[in-house]
């Protein structure tokens, strides 16, 4: 009771301090966003790093190390850190906890410049009731989206329904793209188990509430799934690749979704004992995506914790995607319920540019060969010894 007690009051205070700053930031607003605004219009951006760099790759291996060290700077981190510093600093909603979500945190970021997501955990959020925190929830981000606006070194300020999205400079001049996602703070240390129970029972069109608020959970499985030696850097070669071709792409299934199919591939390429490795991973990718349609992959382990198997169901629900039967289908680590491969692609158009392209590498000889020379102008050799 006392713990209840003093959870209450602290939410009490958080929201409080929510409201105080409204109404301070709407004084401060008119006098110095304008002027911010003005300052960002004649201030010419500093031109990034180029994030791909050729190189002359013959095997996966040399490509994985040519690009490896690409995907290693400081100068984003650092940035980051003083973003999530600065939220510590503010304490806007009473933040209990700001994490480094997303490909940075999984390890599989590429390129020194990638976008990141910060969770910032809040105590004037709760979980109790999904539909007053999503009412909540629209009301921290627009708080946090005029925090960010009196911060004269964030530019690009706009607010989602689920985020706020900005950018900040990087001290080498490259501009680090940010989404920050506001969640509720009792559900900082939750279980697995009991985070995919509060899910199942949540109405389905309020499920994404909790997307955010699994980052920890979901960064977690994932560093489980993806600590076999060279997966990650498979996984970040890939992504290297759909960057390259994306002028042809223009939209691709989510990044998330493709690292789940290529841990897929490893895993498949592993236990059956196939060899080399690498190569025959990268094989079982280019034939799966080539016929989404037939696509399954449910990672999401134990499956006594909840997976879509051991619901007895045939597969994943999507989350607001519908449950159709059809594949793509690519169940999310924490929430076997969630189709990650249709986030956001009712039509399917993102895995139909994919797999076209796919289909055009397993038609060449040398597939491997082909994907490899997506990376240099010069001829690659037959990767074929590589491991």
């Amino acid at each position: 009771m006392e713990d209840d007690a003093a959870m209450a009051q602290s939410e009490a205070a958080a929201s409080d301090q929510l409201n105080d700053w409204n109404a301070f930031a709407m004084k401060q607003l008119l006098a110095t966003a304008l002027q911010r605004c003005d300052e960002r219009a004649v201030l010419k951006p500093t031109a990034a790093p180029p994030l791909l760099q050729a190189a002359p790759v013959d095997t996966i291996n040399k490509a994985i190390e040519a690009f490896s060290k690409q995907d290693a700077s400081g100068s984003a981190r650092n940035a980051i850190d003083s973003v999530a510093t600065y939220l510590k600093k503010q304490q806007l909603g009473g933040v209990a906890e700001v994490f480094k979500s997303g490909s940075q945190a999984r390890g599989t970021m590429v390129g020194p410049h990638a976008d990141v997501d910060l969770v910032v955990y809040l105590n004037c959020l709760s979980s109790e009731d999904t539909t007053a925190w999503e009412l909540r929830l629209q009301t921290v981000l627009v708080s946090y989206q005029q925090l960010l606006l009196l911060h004269p070194d964030y530019f690009n300020i706009s607010a989602t329904h689920y985020s706020v999205r900005f950018s900040v400079r990087a001290s080498d001049g490259a501009a680090v793209e940010v989404d920050l996602l506001p969640a509720p703070a009792d559900l900082l240390s939750v279980e697995l188990t009991t985070m995919r129970q509060r899910v199942k029972q949540a109405e389905p069109c309020r499920r994404r509430l909790y997307s955010a608020a699994s980052a920890k959970l979901q960064v977690a499985q994932a560093k489980t799934l993806f600590r076999e030696a060279g997966l990650t850097g498979l996984i970040r070669l890939l992504k290297r690749w759909v960057l390259i071709c994306e002028k042809e792409f223009r939209t691709v299934p989510c990044s998330y979704c493709l690292e789940l199919v290529m841990a897929h591939c490893y895993r498949e390429a592993a236990e059956a004992g196939e060899t080399p490795l690498k190569r025959k991973t990268l094989l079982r990718f280019f034939e799966l995506c080539a016929d989404p349609k037939t696509l399954f992959v449910d990672l999401s382990l134990p499956a006594a914790e909840g997976s879509a198997a051991a619901e007895g169901s045939a597969g994943p629900a999507a989350d607001n995607e519908g449950s159709d039967n059809e594949g793509p289908k690519v169940v999310d680590l924490v929430h076997p319920w969630m189709n990650v491969a249709k986030s956001q692609d009712n039509n399917g158009n993102l895995w139909k540019r994919l797999q076209k392209k796919m289909t055009q590498l397993i038609g060449d000889p040398r597939p491997v060969a082909a994907f490899l020379r997506s990376f240099t102008s010069e001829e690659a050799e037959d990767p074929s010894a590589c491991s």
